[in-house]
């Protein structure tokens, strides 16, 4: 039971890192994006 509960919660922590990193990742791809439009736009 005991390692069972720990088990959950380290399951938790892993996921909620898991989400963060995915959220940063979305955040710097999206930047990026609009870094890269920017740049056509002034091309253009």
């Amino acid at each position: 039971m005991f390692y069972e509960t720990r088990m959950k919660f380290f399951l938790k922590k892993v996921s909620a890192t898991i989400d963060t990193y995915e959220n940063e990742i979305l955040a710097s791809s999206q930047s990026k994006k609009e870094y890269i439009q920017g740049i056509i736009k002034t091309r253009i």
